[in-house]
Order: C-alpha cells, then structure tokens, then sequence
C-alpha cells in the first residue's frame, strides 16, 4: 500500500497490537523478522526503512533477517491496492519502481505485509514492511532576478510621517521545485553603511527569516535611520538567498544551497531641504551718483534637493539702521540693480540688504544671505564759505571781528558736504587782508591785515571770499562770500568782580557742597565771554564752574586742623584773542567748630582713697581730659560742683585741678 504525505500508515496499530500476540506465545521466538538486523526502524508491528528519493531501480534498500522463513513474499496491505515500488528477492528487499519525491504522483512510501511460508505454525499473522521515501534537495534554487530593486522614500526620524517599522517591498524572491525546502534571506554586507534592514513576512513583519519557495518577503527597517537622497540617493545590499531541507527551521546547520543577489534600495527624493546660497555674504561696490555697480559678486542659491530643483524666488529685505531698499532691486535671476544713485551726503557709507531666496513651489523652504554694498564718495558738492558775520569790525588795527562788544573773532568757515574730498584753497578777493588757518587741520579761517599793504582800512570796504572746485563729472563750480568792513577802535580792559574787597563765607567743619557764586563783568557792563578757574592747586578740595563761576568744596575742613582757608579766583575775558585779559580775587572761607569728637578722660578708672576728715577745697587729683582724636582738644570743664561741671576759660590749660565741692560719702 502507498504511504501517503503525511508519513505514517494507519495500519500502524493494529499491526503492533498483532505483531504483540504473536510474541506471547511460548514458541514467539520462531518465525520472527529482526527489523534492527535488517537496518529498519521498527515502528509498532511494521519495520520502516527509509531511502532517499531517486534511487535507481533495483537498489537494495535491505536484507531482511527473518529466521524461520522459507519463501517470503510482499503482500498489499490493502486488497484493492497493489506493491508496486518495493519487492523481495528472497531475503533482499528492493526499490522495483522509480520513485521521485517532487512528483506529486509519487507516494512518501509504500508498504506491505510480509509472508513467510513455514513449517511453524506460529508464522501467522504477517508483519508489516514500509518503506518511506526521503526528499532530497535535488533542484536548484531559482532566483526571481540576480540583481532587483527596491524604493524607500527619503524621511527623517521623529517626524510625524516618521513611524517604525519601515516596509520596502523587493522585487527579490526565490522558488524551489524540492518540497519541504526552506528558503532564508541573508544580508552580507550594505555597500558602505551600517545594515538598518532584515528580511521579514509580508503579512508578519514580526515572523522569523524561513520562506516557502515562492514566498516574496519585505525589507524591514527598526531603528530609526535617515534616509537622506541628496547624502545616498542608492543603498547597495548583498544577499545570500539560501535553501533548507526543513521548511520550519531554516538555520545554518539546515543549509543546502546558497545563491547570491545584489539589491539596490533606491531613496526617493522629496522636498525636506531649503535652498542654499553659494556664499553668505556679497559684497557689492557703487559709487554715489551712479547707476551701475563697479564691482559685483554672482548670486547664486540652489535647491538642495537635487532629485527636484525648484525654482528659486529672489527679494530683498533691510537689515541695518538704513532702509536702503528704495535704491535697489533683485530679479529672478538673483542679479541686483540699482533703482536710483546713491548719495554718500545723507550719511551712510554702507548699505545693508538681507537676499531671501524661496522655493516657487513651497514657500517654507527658504535660506538667506547678506548683500552688502559699499558705496564710495565723488566730489559732486560745491564748498561754500560762510563767514560768521555779514558785518565785519576791524578794531584796533590787530583783529577782524564779528561784534565790537564782544571781540569774538570773525571767522569764515569752508563747508563741503563731500566730507572726504579736498577743495582748493579759499581765497580773498582785497589786498588789504589776507585769510590764514584756525588750525592746520581746521576748515575754518579768520581774517588778518595784510601788513604787506601801505593803505588806510577805511569803513564801508567790501572784503568778497571765494572758493572754487572741479567736480567729479569735469565741471567747476565757485561759491563766494561777502563781509562788509566797519573800523572801530577800542580800548581793552581788565574784567572787575561785582565785590572789589573779595568774597567771605562761612561753613562748619565737615560740610561739603556748593559754597558760593562770584561774578565777573567786562568793560561793557555784562560778563559776556568771561571765564572763571582756580589758578592755584586748590583742585582736591575744590572745584569751579567755568560759566557760572559757582564754587563747591568737594572735601570738608577740619576745624581742629585748620580754622580758615583763602581761595583764589580768576576771571578772564576771553573774548580777546591777541591780548588775555583777567582779574584774581580772594574767597575766604571761615571753618566753625563742631561738637565732633567724644572727650577721654585718661588713666581711668580713676580710684581714690579719701580720709573722711579731709576739708573742703583739698586738691584729691589731677584729670587730663584730651579728645578721642590723637592730639586733638576736647571740649574742657572744671569744678565739680554737685554733679554738674562748668566751661573753664580758654587761657586754662589742658591739665586740670578738680576739687571736691561737697564731701565723699564714706564706703560702705
């Protein structure tokens, strides 16, 4: 009888149960087949032996040893069915018919009973022979591709269309005509890069790596991993596929065939990266005055995702305390114009612009970078003079001033709003004056006699000054002033304190803080142009208000150290330049005394023995009372007088007689 798939005869048990009746007779031992002698396994009453698939015909499978028997034969366990893959040649038991296991026409064993013609008695029932066929792994694996492909799109981890595990669905699978046979999925090697993938169930990701032929699996991912496609647009994977001859354990001790793929992960690219400048600063040059830049450099940013390239929008934003803005513009080929000239005069030497370049097609995506124009200076101003006065009084025949009353000197300032670009010289169109420098670097003039020229300065003369310059564009320009000449003499004085016998006040010792105001008039009667300091080296306990001519002691006076201080005042006009005028007054300042320091009465305690008898008027002791400050004087007593003590005169000395007014009262 054919044994089916599942391996195991259902004649199985009843032939144990007679196989066991024919052993407990007395005489069991006779007619009896060794199944372990013969190689078999026994399996209740059958003896199994078992062979591999493919044998050729003829092939001994065993030797049957069965003591007793004359004439054995094999026997269908079945009426209906017949023993057609196994057969006995005497003793030998053979494969009669060609059996191949991955024909599904062909049983997993056959099996028979065994007869054995005797002369005993006790030979019957039969015993049972099976035979089972054993798959071997006889066809080769069959891969779906040598070399597949897989897509996984482009993600970061701990977003929300972040969620593990990943699934990536290869193209990759093997077939096995061997049934029964296990199919596992090994990665080597990822070409480069740590291994974040295992081969896993479609429908159970958690399942273990053992495949039936066919079986297509899924690449998993369980950790977090960045797949970043402008870093590894391709993941390159080495696998081993290999067969097992179980298809429920497919380890490494079950291999039987290994063939090798290649699997390339293909990322795919998605639109995670914002665009990027080619630099991050472009410093750019324009004169003032000029529509065109005379140094640039290329703007340039780009999408980072290279496997899509948006279109990049330009704009520019300020950035900088000026809003420069309205004079450039960017177009979308990021090349900056300028939409009208600059001028250096309004204050900035520097224009300060944001470049924000944004994806046309997601707005969220957006870098930035710094344009910095600097913009030089041209001479495209005309300098102008201007004098400090229309009028101009020539006193004494030494200075030009603007005001006979204050003596100011008149003076003709150059300006040029081109601030860093020199002009030409002023000039003074009259012989009799001549222009010279406040100062060597100073923009400003005044105006002095020419003392080369024979000629009265009469009043009612005009004195014109221009100055001319070339402009940045060849063009000249002149600008001019003039003053009109008045003559008048004047007789310089020294300036008088509004007191003539000086200043007194009085403060008490310690005190800090404002002391006094003098005041100082010039000849016309106001103090106009006068200046007060202290000459003297009075600086650390005094200061002065050069305007006002208010006083402050900045650090009090000790009275015990000194009781009056004279401090000495200047006041200058100094509205006349060729010749200084001032006046000093005397500011005496008178320290009072302060009850300030504590009196301390030395060689305390102070214990005396005084006889009871003693009169009145007795001389007991002398007291030196000093204050607390070393050297210093305390306030001074004398006379005990009941328990009050009074002032003594200033002419008594610091050592003092006390007398006892009343009498001690005795110890106790």
């Amino acid at each position: 009888m054919a044994l089916s798939r599942g391996r195991a005869s259902v004649f199985s048990l009843l032939f144990t149960i007679l196989w066991m009746t024919v052993t407990d007779v007395a005489d069991g031992s006779h007619c009896v087949l060794d199944c372990e002698s013969s190689n078999g396994s026994r399996v209740g009453a059958a003896c199994v032996f078992t062979i591999d698939e493919e044998l050729p015909t003829g092939t001994t499978i065993a030797i049957l040893d069965i003591s007793d028997c004359t004439t054995p034969r094999l026997e269908p366990t079945n009426y209906d069915d017949v023993v057609e893959y196994i057969g006995l040649d005497g003793s030998e038991l053979k494969l009669i018919k060609f059996a191949d296991y991955d024909d599904p026409g062909t049983p997993a064993g056959e099996e028979g009973f065994l007869y054995c013609d005797s002369d005993i008695d006790f030979c019957q029932p039969p015993f049972v022979v099976s035979v089972e066929f054993r798959n071997v792994d006889d066809n080769n694996l069959t891969l779906s591709t040598n070399s597949s492909r897989a897509t996984v799109t482009e993600l970061v981890p701990y977003t929300e269309e972040y969620s593990l595990p990943i699934t990536v669905e290869p193209e990759l699978y093997a077939t096995d005509a061997d049934e029964y046979t296990g199919i596992s999925y090994v990665i080597n090697a990822v070409v480069g890069d740590v291994n974040y993938f295992r081969f896993a169930n479609r429908d159970d990701r958690d399942s273990g790596n053992c495949f039936a032929s066919g079986e297509k699996p899924v690449l998993v991912v369980d950790e977090a991993h960045i797949f970043d496609f402008e870093e590894r647009p391709v993941i390159h994977l080495n696998v081993s596929i290999r067969s097992h001859h179980d298809d429920l354990y497919c380890d490494d001790s079950t291999v039987v065939q290994t063939m090798y793929s290649s699997l390339d992960v293909f990322v795919t690219d998605l639109d995670d990266r914002p665009p990027i400048f080619n630099a991050t600063s472009y410093n750019y040059k324009a004169s003032e005055n000029s529509m065109e830049f005379s140094h640039v450099n290329g703007i340039y940013a780009y999408d980072q995702d290279t496997g899509i390239d948006a279109e990049i929008i330009y704009s520019l934003e300020a950035d900088g305390l000026w809003d420069c803005l309205t004079y450039v513009d960017i177009d979308s080929q990021a090349e900056v114009t300028i939409t009208q000239p600059f001028d250096f005069e309004e204050g900035y030497s520097e224009c300060r612009l944001t470049i924000q370049a944004m994806q046309a097609d997601n707005e969220i995506q957006t870098a930035t970078a710094s344009l910095i124009i600097e913009i030089f200076e041209v001479n495209d101003n005309c300098p102008l003079p201007a004098a400090s006065a229309t009028v101009g009084s020539y006193v004494n025949g030494d200075a030009f001033v603007s005001d006979p009353g204050s003596l100011g000197r008149l003076t003709v300032t150059i300006s040029d709003m081109d601030r860093n670009i020199s002009y030409d010289e002023p000039e003074i169109l009259s012989n009799k004056f001549v222009l010279a420098r406040v100062s060597e670097a100073s923009s400003e003039y005044y105006i002095a006699p020419n003392q080369t020229q024979d000629g009265q300065i009469e009043s009612g003369e005009n004195v014109k000054i221009s100055v001319t310059d070339v402009l940045y564009d060849g063009s000249e320009c002149s600008r001019s002033t003039t003053i009109e000449v008045v003559v008048v003499p004047l007789d310089v004085q020294d300036p008088t304190f509004d007191q003539a016998d000086g200043y007194h006040v009085t403060v008490e010792e310690g005190y800090e803080g404002f002391l006094l105001q003098v005041a100082a008039n010039n000849k016309d009667g106001n103090n106009e142009g006068i200046v007060y300091s202290l000459p003297e080296r009075n600086g650390v306990y005094f200061t002065i208000d050069s305007e006002t001519g208010d006083i402050t002691l900045i650090i009090g006076f000790d009275f015990e150290v000194t009781t009056a201080h004279t401090l000495t005042v200047r006041a200058t006009d100094a509205r006349w330049e060729t010749s200084e005028r001032y006046t000093d007054t005397n500011v005496v300042i008178i320290i009072t005394d302060m009850n300030d320091y504590v009196p301390v009465i030395q060689c305390v305690p102070l214990i005396l023995s005084i006889p009871e008898s003693t009169p009145v008027g007795t001389t007991v002791a002398v007291v030196q009372v000093v204050a607390a400050a070393a050297g210093a004087q305390a306030p001074k007593t004398k006379g005990i007088s009941g328990d009050e003590a009074e002032p003594i005169s200033d002419e008594d000395e610091l050592l003092h007689s006390y007398a006892v007014n009343k009498h001690p009262q005795p110890e106790e």
